[in-house]
Order: C-alpha cells, then structure tokens, then sequence
C-alpha cells in the first residue's frame, strides 16, 4: 500500500492548517457588512449626483422662473438692459405663438401627409416691410400680445422697441414728476426763509423805529426840562426840588430882568454855575434868547439892540472892551 504525501514547500514541508467554524461565520459577516456599506455609499453617490435630463430640466425650469419674473415686473423697477431683455421675452414669446398658429392651421391628407391651407383661407396679415411706417401704437403687453400674432418679423422687433420706449417714456415721466415734487419742496422751504427772514427785519425795524422814537423824547424832554423847580423856602440840599423848570420858563426869567448873574440863577435852581452857563450856552446857540454872556453874568437884548450894536462896532475902526460894555449899558437902559 502506498501513501502519498504533500510536497514540500521551498521552504519544507507546510503545515497542515484547519479553518474553523467559527472563522467561516465571521469571515462571512464581515463579507456581508462590506456588501451592504457598499450598497449604501453607492445609493447615497447616485441620490446626490444628478443626471444631465435632470440638468437641462432644472435650467429650464430656472428659466422659466426668470422669464416670469422678468414678465411679470414692474418697468420702473428695470434698468435699461433688463427692459431689452423683457423685450426680448416678449417678442420670443410671440415667435412661439405664431409657430403654433401655423401648426394648428396645417390640415392632414388621407394618407397623413400634412397640407396647408390655400392663401384665401389664411388669416389676414398686416402688410410688409413697405408699410412699417404706418405701425400703430402699443398701450401696454396685453394689446401687444393680441396684435403681433399676425405681424412680420421686422413688425414684431419694431413692437418691441416701441413697447420699450413707452416704458421709457413711463419711467421719465416718473422722474420728471418726484423733480417737480423735489423742487416744490424746495420753493416752499426757500418762501418759509424769506417769510422769516422778512419777518425778523421786520421786528428789526421796530426795534430800531422805537429805539429812534425813545431817543428823541428823550431829547424833547431834555429841552423842554431845563433845570430844577426851586421849592420856596428851601435852604438846605436836601430840600431839592422834585419838580423841573421847562425850557420856556427859564427863557421867560432870563427874560424878566435885563442882567442877571450865574451866581444868583445858579443858588436860586440849586445847580452849579458851569451848568447855568452851559444852559444859557445851548439858549443862545439855538436862537432861544438873544443876549451877551460874560464871565458872570447874562445881559439880554432883543433882536432890534443887537442890530445896533453891530452897526455901532462896524462904524468904529477900533474899539476896546470898556467901549462895547458903555454901548451895552446904554441899550439896557434904553
């Protein structure tokens, strides 16, 4: 009987080794588990990748919501390239509804090829380029929807841009009307200023009319009170007179007697001789009284004795003091 061995390895004979039960089972669930991760990480791939359909749909139905916004707002609201742009939305649209139109007027044969209608059974279509002059105005998306399914290419290009230029017009006109308002507003604040600046020259120039009005009373009163009433029988300072002697009454006492002394007036109205002189001063300057002044005393004369004395210096080619007061004496006398 023979028996057969196992070759032996380059390095000897192999040993013999058993694989157990329990090694297949966990050899099997790991196998198992790989699996399933495997299955999962490749639905999560698949659920987040998108294919390119679901691409071109997704752009196309972004689009679609552009488009609609863009339909769909306010021209005042668009700067100039988004209102091309609608223009360019509603003229593609119009493109799509003139195909349809002629799909739905093609006719089918018996054997299905398709037909189309004859020229007199077509709907009528405005005239071409020659009459581009004569388009008619657009007042708003709706008419213009209405009225360009029949209109050429050039027609619908024209519509437009004339579309674009009433929301043009529209826009302008909404800014002309917020300048208007805005300078409005300005001429009535710069009115407001002037009111107020009027009315504060205004106060000003009462101010100043009773400032003037106050002043020269003052000086009314200055004049007309000259100089303290005497009380009679005051002997001492501190019996002065509360009352005043006006203007008239102290011309009429330096009227009353024709030489009257500053030393005399001013013990008699209890005011210092520099204040009777000054006074007589201010008198005889005004034209008040006529008279001459010396040193201590006012002599008066009347207009018709000053006459007389001038005559009388100007006669004389020389003269001295004591002649002019032997002149004087004589006109008191007389």
């Amino acid at each position: 009987m023979t028996t057969s061995s196992k070759p032996d390895g380059p390095l000897g004979k192999a040993p013999d080794i058993a694989v157990g039960a329990s090694d297949r089972l966990l050899l099997g669930v790991s196998v198992f588990g790989f699996g399933v991760i495997t299955y999962l990480v490749y639905s999560y791939i698949l659920s987040k990748v998108k294919s390119a359909r679901e691409m071109r749909e997704e752009e196309r139905d972004r689009q679609i919501s552009f488009e609609e916004k863009l339909a769909r707002a306010d021209v005042s609201t668009l700067n100039r390239a988004q209102r091309r742009a609608r223009a360019r939305l509603i003229m593609k649209q119009q493109r799509r509804i003139d195909n349809t139109g002629l799909d739905e007027m093609r006719m089918m044969d018996d054997d299905g090829n398709i037909i189309l209608m004859p020229d007199d059974q077509m709907p009528l279509r405005l005239e071409d380029e020659e009459n581009e002059e004569d388009f008619p105005q657009f007042d708003d998306d709706a008419h213009y929807a209405s009225s360009s399914r029949h209109l050429s290419r050039k027609e619908r290009q024209k519509a437009a841009k004339q579309i674009e230029i009433q929301e043009r017009k529209v826009l302008e006109e909404e800014r002309r009307k917020e300048q208007e308002e805005l300078q409005q507003k300005e001429r009535i604040r710069k009115l407001e200023r002037e009111r107020k600046k009027a009315s504060q020259m205004e106060e000003e120039r009462k101010k100043r009319q009773q400032q003037r009005a106050a002043e020269e009373l003052a000086a009314y009163h200055s004049w007309r009170i000259f100089l303290p009433r005497p009380k009679p029988g005051a002997s001492t300072e501190m019996e002065l007179p509360k009352g005043f002697i006006t203007v008239k009454e102290w011309k009429k006492e330096l009227c009353k007697d024709p030489i009257v002394t500053v030393s005399e007036l001013s013990r008699r109205f209890w005011v210092s001789k520099q204040e009777v002189r000054e006074r007589i001063s201010e008198l005889l300057e005004t034209d008040r009284i006529t008279g001459v002044l010396d040193a201590d005393r006012f002599i008066h004369l009347s207009t018709s004795d000053l006459v007389s004395l001038s005559g009388f210096l100007k006669a004389k080619d020389t003269f001295d003091s004591t002649v002019v007061q032997a002149k004087i004496d004589e006109l008191v006398k007389s």
